[in-house]
């Protein structure tokens, strides 16, 4: 009686392997694989490549081009988790992975005007907008001008490479007195520094060696030069309505009205 039963129970295993065409151990994974739900994955292979499928799940790959099977329907779900900004997801797990890896690490300065970083770089733009600058240019000039603003420049031309805006912020940290800068940067910094430090009683409108000289001129008033030309004879007008003179003729020039002074 048990020898029919278990021959039963044979030729029913056998029914269920001649019918399902896999052996008994794969019908046992099948529930297993149900409680571990290998989605997306290719459900027509053995244990060990299912096992495998959620391994990948479990650990999903970085860098790596897994553009094949189940690692590439992996990487589109680990995409639907981390949803990229500003890229074009039609491409292969790799270089999603990059673009993930260039929003962790923006780069600064570099020129990535091309694939991902461009796009990347856009991005970036947006979360740190550029005041006040042309945003049609490529990384670095972007870069370049987020450093700007990170050291505020003023009264500069900032349509140049970064060098030369370095070397305006150079002239703004250490300001030049009594030079000729009557060019490029060197002019509106010196129009900044009038700013910051005006003249009284000087005509502004010419370079700034000139209205270096003037402040240098309030400085140290000279006494008894003859200073009738440009910034002297204002300076001396100057001079002249803080010690207004008695007794004397003041339509002369400088000279003249000093001496009178002098007596």
């Amino acid at each position: 009686m048990e020898e029919r039963e278990a021959g039963a129970c044979y030729r029913e295993g056998q029914r269920h392997v001649a019918e399902r065409g896999r052996a008994m151990g794969q019908r046992e994974a099948e529930p297993w694989r149900r409680e571990r739900q290998s989605h997306g994955g290719q459900r027509g292979r053995g244990v060990g490549q299912r096992e495998a499928e959620a391994w990948d799940r479990e650990r999903p790959r970085r860098g790596t081009e897994r553009g094949r099977g189940v690692g590439q329907r992996e990487a589109e779900a680990w995409d639907r988790e981390r949803p990229r900004r500003g890229t074009e997801r039609g491409r292969g797990v790799g270089l999603r992975e990059a673009e993930a890896w260039d929003r962790e690490r923006p780069r600064r300065g570099t020129e990535r005007g091309r694939g991902v970083g461009q796009r990347e770089a856009e991005a970036w733009d947006r979360e740190r907008p550029r005041r006040g600058t042309e945003r049609g240019r490529g990384v670095g000039q972007r870069e370049a001008e987020a450093w700007d603003r990170e050291r505020q420049r003023r009264g500069t031309e900032r349509g140049r490479g970064v060098g030369q805006r370095e070397a305006e912020a150079w002239d703004r940290e250490r300001p030049r007195r009594g030079t000729e800068r009557g060019r490029g940067v060197g002019q509106r910094e010196a129009e900044a520094w009038d700013r910051e430090r005006p003249r009284r009683g000087t005509e502004r409108g010419r370079g700034v060696g000139l209205r270096e000289a003037e402040a240098w001129d309030r400085e140290r008033p000279r006494r008894g030069t003859e200073r009738g030309r440009g910034v002297g004879q204002r300076e001396a007008e100057a001079w002249d309505r803080e010690r207004p003179r008695r007794g004397t003729e003041r339509g002369r020039g400088v000279g003249q009205r000093e001496a009178e002074a002098w007596d």
